[in-house]
């Protein structure tokens, strides 16, 4: 049986992972690697980015080929544990448009960390765990899963002890 995963019970807005490619509602938004999309020419590709060559020319909007290039660097199960962090969350809480919806532009504000896939892999890893869990029992508690997911984007952002106790308004985090 082929479902979508939500990675987290959350109350707050949460991206999931679809590995069955299942139909979208209408209130649903998808995100996409640009590389998954090579060689796809649409007008709604066109408003957001241009292959070099492409008519007519928008010098203004970035370069296909540099957008694939990039998001080949990224693990989709990382970019999962990134946008399921409270970091992620705590951004999105004070940098989004809206104080009722998330919109797909304030997805695209948030700063992922760039590093190696050696420094995604703990953070595939765990997950993959969630995922496996959740796929056995949807009820299951995955949060111990989730907070060291989220130990490790807040070191990758650079965040100290202190400063997670600050954003997350409690001062016994550490």
């Amino acid at each position: 049986v082929g479902v979508s995963l939500i990675l987290t019970q959350r109350a707050d807005p949460v991206a999931c992972y679809d590995s069955q490619r299942l139909v979208f509602t209408p209130a649903s938004v998808g995100f996409m690697p640009w590389h998954m999309l090579t060689g796809v020419r649409n007008n709604s590709l066109k408003k957001a980015a241009r292959y070099r060559g492409e008519k007519p020319p928008r010098p203004d909007l970035p370069k296909r080929e540099d957008l694939e290039a990039t998001s080949r660097r990224f693990a989709v199960k990382y970019l999962l544990g990134v946008m399921n962090s409270t970091a992620a969350r705590d951004f999105l809480r004070a940098h989004r448009r809206s104080n009722i919806h998330l919109y797909p532009d304030d997805w695209k504000k948030l700063p992922v960390p760039d590093v190696t896939a050696d420094k995604q892999g703990p953070i595939i890893k765990l997950v993959d765990k969630i995922l496996a869990t959740k796929r056995t029992n949807p009820a299951a508690d995955v949060s111990a899963l989730e907070a060291e997911i989220d130990a490790f984007v807040s070191r990758l952002y650079g965040l100290n002890s202190d400063e997670i106790a600050i954003v997350e308004g409690s001062e016994d985090r550490r």
